[in-house]
C-alpha cells in the first residue's frame, strides 16, 4: 500500500483503498489475494481492517510502523504495518502482511482462568498472612499477659516494677506496690468447682481494673495474688487506694449466698532498697492482713 504514485503510467497499475483516501493497492498482488485460497481470505482481512479502522487511521497518520489484531471467526489474527521510506527517507507507503495468531488465541482462552487463579492465590496469600499477623499479635499479647484474666502477667509487672525504679533513682520519684489475694480461695474452688474459681478470677480482674486510675498498672501475680503498681503515690495515698478495693470486692456479688474477700499488703519504695525488698516488705504486709483475720489491709512503713 503506497501513499502517492510518482509516475502516471503506473497509476494504471494501482486501485484506491478502500479504507484509506491517500493510499493505493497493487492490484497484481491485491488480485492474487483474491484468487489464493492458502493464504487469508478477502473477507477476514476486509474485517480486520473494519475492527482497527480507527487505530489504522490514526497511526497511518504518524506515518510510523505499528501492529493490529482482531478476533475473527473465534481465530486471532495480527496485521503488520511496515512503513517504506525513500531514499529521501521520507514515508512513502506501507509493506502489510496478515497472518493468523495462534499463542493469542491460546492467552484469551486461558485469560478468565488465568485471572480466576490469579485471584485465589492473592486471597490465600490475604489469609495466609493475617494469619500471621494475627498469631504474632496473639504471641505478643500472651507474652505480657495473663491468658485466663488477661491482665498483665508476672513477667510485663517486673518489666514495669523496673521502669519505675530506674525512674525513682533518675528522677527522685516514687511509688507503691499493692499485692493482693483472694481469702480462702482453695475454699472456692472446692465448694464451687474450678470454673467458678476461673470466673472468680475473671471478675475480679475487670472489677479491680475499673477501680484503679489510668497509670497504674495492674496484673496477676500468680495463682489468686495480684499485683498493683500505683505510680508516683505514697504510702498513706496507696493505703487509702487498697482500702477502696478492699471494700469493692468485698461488696460485689460474684456468687450467690457466697462471701469473697481479698486481703491487701502495702509498701512504698525506699530510697535504700532495691526492688526484690519493696516485694518482701509487700508480702509480708499481706500475710500480716491473713495473720489478723482476712478481709483487710496492712502497710509495711
Amino acid at each position: 500500500m503506497i501513499e502517492e504514485i510518482v509516475f502516471e503510467e503506473e497509476q494504471k497499475n494501482y486501485r484506491n483503498s478502500f479504507l484509506l483516501e491517500d493510499y493505493s493497492y497493487d492490484k497484481e498482488i491485491y488480485n492474487k489475494l483474491v484468487s489464493t485460497a492458502d493464504d487469508l481470505s478477502l473477507e477476514i482481512m476486509r474485517e480486520i481492517i473494519r475492527i482497527n479502522k480507527e487505530k489504522i487511521v490514526r497511526q497511518t497518520a504518524l506515518e510510523k510502523s505499528f501492529i493490529i489484531s482482531a478476533k475473527v471467526n473465534s481465530n486471532y489474527y495480527t496485521g503488520s504495518f511496515v512503513s517504506v521510506r525513500g531514499i529521501d527517507n521520507l514515508h512513502k507507503g506501507y509493506l502489510i502482511s496478515y497472518q493468523e495468531n495462534d499463542s493469542l488465541k491460546f492467552i484469551n482462552s486461558n485469560f478468565f482462568d488465568t485471572i480466576i487463579i490469579s485471584i485465589i492465590f492473592l486471597m490465600i496469600t490475604i489469609i495466609l498472612l493475617t494469619l500471621i499477623f494475627s498469631n504474632n499479635n496473639r504471641l505478643r499479647f500472651l507474652a505480657h499477659n495473663d491468658q485466663l484474666t488477661e491482665v498483665s502477667n508476672r513477667h510485663h509487672l517486673n518489666f514495669i516494677l523496673e521502669k519505675e525504679y530506674e525512674r525513682k533513682q533518675r528522677y527522685n520519684s516514687t511509688f507503691s506496690l499493692i499485692i493482693f489475694d483472694i481469702d480462702h480461695f482453695k475454699k472456692i474452688n472446692d465448694n464451687y468447682g474450678h470454673y467458678a474459681g476461673d470466673n472468680i478470677l475473671k471478675e475480679i480482674s475487670s472489677l479491680i481494673q475499673k477501680n484503679i486510675r489510668e497509670n497504674d498498672y495492674f496484673g496477676r501475680w500468680g495463682g489468686e495474688e495480684f499485683v498493683i503498681i500505683a505510680a508516683e503515690i505514697k504510702l498513706e495515698s496507696a493505703y487509702k487506694l487498697a482500702e477502696k478495693l478492699r471494700k469493692v470486692v468485698e461488696n460485689y456479688n460474684f456468687i450467690e449466698k457466697a462471701n469473697i474477700t481479698a486481703s491487701f499488703g502495702v509498701a512504698e519504695i525506699d530510697s535504700a532498697e532495691n526492688i526484690d525488698d519493696l516485694i518482701k516488705r509487700a508480702d509480708d504486709a499481706l500475710y500480716r492482713a491473713k495473720r489478723n483475720g482476712r478481709n483487710r489491709v496492712e502497710i509495711d512503713s
